[in-house]
């Protein structure tokens, strides 16, 4: 398989949004690592849901009453699957991550 049939084929994930409703303005720097992560999932990913018509498929995560929602997507936007999962058994994690953010 060629670098371009991985990445190109239709188990996979063709962009992925963090939604976080448009009212948090971050600084460059961490703009520019949301981008890395971002850039990194979709490099040579392989993604498949399962039940559902082959993707590609966009992610759109975001935080909605205290989950984090996967919004899985076709190509074209519309809604396949959207997996809530409670944020709690994650705290941790994510007091974790904004402590390293604010010393960053």
């Amino acid at each position: 398989m060629t670098e371009t049939e991985k990445n190109t084929g239709p188990k996979r994930l063709q962009n992925v949004v963090l939604d976080d409703g448009g009212v948090i303005r971050r600084a460059p720097e961490i703009e520019h690592e949301r981008a890395v992560a971002v850039f990194d999932l979709l490099d040579d990913n392989r993604f498949d849901l399962v039940g559902e018509a082959d993707g590609p498929y966009e992610l759109h995560l975001a935080i909605q009453e205290n989950r984090l929602q996967f919004d899985v997507r076709d190509g074209g936007g519309k809604s396949l699957s959207i997996v809530p999962l409670p944020l709690s058994p994650f705290r941790r994690i994510v007091k974790d991550y904004f402590t390293v953010c604010e010393s960053y």
